[in-house]
């Protein structure tokens, strides 16, 4: 019988774009007061939460204040400390302006902030949490340089700025060498010309290294344009002041440099229900302050009957330095739009071994209404704190469900990594995994039992913590051998086309190029054929889907199995 399919292993599907913060949803404390509402503080580490008022002290960092009354909170770290996150649980599940404003400061990773004031709304019971830690870290660019299009004589800046501990220092460079008395979070070229031309790039230093930000290249030209590309769903009207010349294929293209102020009105009987900006920026560079204000109006009032950037404070504008896309939906006013949805992990990380040096990923899948947004987070602590990564060479995807490592070193065995899922219902935080460090099977073998011989509970067919699974496929599946293990080694599903219905097997594969994977069909369990094989440079870290050749239409039975072989 002739297979409708080729056998064929699939990584993971990714999914796009954004962001931050893991906010910790908790139930809260029930009313002292009939009238009134109450506040609990509590700061892990050294630094204060205060406020303004200061409300009735109730013992304990409980407050006592009237419903509706309106507090300022400050939030500020001690010397050689920083915030490290901020959680807010409270009545009800929408988000409040506390949620909202803490989620435009921690946009930035790593989520490090010295200080910050907020205004909370006291509509409910609250608990408020600040963590405060004095850690060391490296510099981490939070606003990256974007490349930049001038005409001869116009000023350019190019901004950067990084957070760290200790708070670090600047140094431009201009194609790799330093330009003196460039030292600000700021770079400024008055007046360019064609020798100015080159790519720019910004250090930041401190206590524990060095830290480059992105390249960023300047081009300078007589008519150096770039083009907006915007759609609009239902009706309403978006206009551009200045409004730029026509561009291709429908677009409107400005000068480099130019700045776009954007006014958006829905017509009558219908309302602005969401935008999108799209900045050009690749995947995880950090908000403009275009998107970031964005965000934050569209939190507060979605759905919103009406929308102009004249309402912002400050003013905002879209600084045309590269090409940007721009989506608005508009809705008829009685829409009512699907009931929020918090998210929730369909698939959690797994633990991940690779050898040194190798490369392994790991991926999360939630689902939510709407669809959510992932941000991936490291701790090199053991779990106690979680920072937020940067795409750069040792990583990519921070933003997608698939967090992607490549060159893992020695120092990071043994670093943990969750996924935040975001959406306007909720910010749940994925299950930890580990990521650990093998040169070999034999150096596996050693570092569980202290002995590399493949005898006793460390041969390859032991199974010393009986739970089913053989040294050799823990090894090969990422597993520990001395913690039994709930579940499949490997889960069977099934996708279906035009031409039926194929059975497919799921599993986690480490990157070791010395294992052969084999996934084998079978009509009889006696007779059982090959299907799909990793071996080599094909073992990549990361789960695996193999899918079956075979429809289970032409089959009245269908069986699969994982085979692993060294």
């Amino acid at each position: 019988m002739s297979a409708r399919r080729s056998p064929r292993f699939t990584l993971s599907a990714l999914h796009r774009y954004c962001l931050l913060l893991c906010l910790i949803w908790a139930s809260v404390l029930a009313p002292a007061l009939a009238a009134d509402r109450t506040l609990v503080l509590k700061a892990e580490g050294q630094g204060t939460i205060t406020m303004d008022p200061a409300g009735r002290d109730m013992g304990e960092g409980t407050f006592s204040y009237p419903e509706g009354s309106t507090v300022a909170l400050k939030f500020k770290a001690d010397a050689g400390w920083y915030i490290a996150t901020a959680k807010s649980a409270y009545e009800g599940a929408a988000f409040d302006l506390f949620t909202q404003r803490v989620l435009l400061e921690y946009m930035k990773p790593p989520s490090i902030k010295h200080e910050f004031t907020i205004p909370l709304d006291m509509d409910g019971d609250k608990i408020i949490t600040g963590v405060f830690s004095n850690n060391p870290i490296a510099p981490a660019f939070t606003q990256q340089p974007w490349n930049r299009a001038a005409q001869p004589g116009q000023e350019v800046r190019f901004s950067a700025e990084a957070d760290g501990i200790p708070a670090p220092t600047y140094q431009w460079q201009k194609n790799g060498i330093d330009i003196d008395g460039a030292t600000q979070k700021e770079l400024s070229i008055p007046s360019v010309g064609s020798g100015d031309a080159a790519t720019y790039r910004c250090v930041a230093r401190n206590s524990m290294g060095a830290t480059n930000s992105n390249d960023a290249v300047l081009q300078i030209s007589d008519a150096v344009r770039f083009e907006l590309d915007f759609t609009f769903s239902g009706s309403g009207t978006v206009t551009f002041d200045p409004s730029g010349s026509p561009g291709a294929d429908g677009k409107i293209a400005f000068l480099g440099g130019t700045q776009v102020s954007v006014t958006v009105e829905a017509a009558p009987g219908w309302r602005i229900y969401s935008m999108n900006y799209v900045s050009g920026a690749p995947v995880g560079a950090p908000w403009d302050s275009f998107t970031a204000v964005l965000y934050l109006t569209m939190l507060n009032t979605v759905p919103c009957t009406s929308f102009r950037t004249s309402d912002w404070i400050p003013p905002v504008f879209l600084l045309m330095d590269r090409d940007k896309g721009f989506h608005v939906e508009f809705v008829p006013l009685d829409y009512v739009p699907p009931s929020p949805v918090a998210p929730s992990f369909t698939f959690q990380p797994q633990n991940q071994v690779v050898v040194v040096g190798g490369n392994t990923s790991f991926t999360a899948l939630a689902v939510g209404n709407p669809a959510p947004s992932y941000r991936w987070q490291v701790s090199t602590d053991g779990g106690t704190v979680w920072i937020n990564i940067a795409d750069d060479e040792l990583y990519s995807g921070v933003t997608t469900t698939t967090l992607s490592i490549t060159g893992v070193t020695e120092a990071m065995n043994g670093y943990q990594y969750h996924c935040c899922a975001l959406n306007s219902a909720g910010i749940p935080i994925s299950m930890p995994a580990t990521l650990t460090l093998v040169r070999d099977l034999a150096s596996w073998r050693q570092q569980y039992w202290g002995t590399t011989a493949d005898a006793g509970p460390a041969a390859n067919h032991a199974d010393p913590d009986i739970d089913g699974r053989c040294n050799l496929l823990e090894y090969a599946l990422g597993s520990v051998p001395t913690m039994a293990d709930s579940g499949r080694p490997a889960d069977v599903g099934s996708v279906t086309d035009g031409a039926g219905t194929y059975l497919t097997l799921t599993f986690n594969r480490i990157a070791d190029p010395t294992l052969t994977y084999t996934v084998e069909a079978s009509d009889d369990l006696t007779t059982w054929s090959a299907i799909g094989t990793s071996t080599g440079a094909q073992n990549v870290a990361g789960p695996v889907v193999v899918t079956d050749s075979e429809t289970v239409e032409n089959h009245p039975r269908r069986f699969l199995r994982l085979r692993v072989s060294n």
